[in-house]
């Protein structure tokens, strides 16, 4: 991906080890540091099946697991997905975010 031009944003603080040791601020791609489960409805899985479930998940506060929204010590990359089966989850998700005090930026490129 390099090679073609592709580069990723950069995410200002990003403060969990495990993003930072494994280096994934310096890959191409952009990983997340927490993915909201929702596309677990579809076949449940990991304990999600339904958005309940997926509410409930963002309540949970292991930053160190992949699931630090309660984390104040560092900013996030959250997954959210596009599928016509998981569509009805967007609001809810984006309320319980906007509920927790989180705030939305776009990210710089550099």
């Amino acid at each position: 991906m390099r090679k073609l031009g592709y580069k990723q944003p950069k995410f200002k603080g990003i403060n969990y080890n495990w993003y930072n040791e494994a280096g994934l601020s310096n890959d191409v791609d952009v990983y997340l540091t927490f993915d909201t489960m929702d596309w677990a409805i579809m076949k449940p899985k990991f304990g999600i099946g339904g958005l309940n479930d997926i509410l409930k998940r963002m309540d949970e506060d292991f930053p160190e697991k992949g699931r630090g929204l309660n984390f104040t010590g560092s900013n996030d990359i959250i997954l959210i997905h596009d599928l016509p089966e998981t569509a009805h989850l967007f609001e809810p998700i984006i309320e319980k975010l906007l509920d927790k005090g989180l705030k939305f930026e776009l990210p710089k490129f550099s």
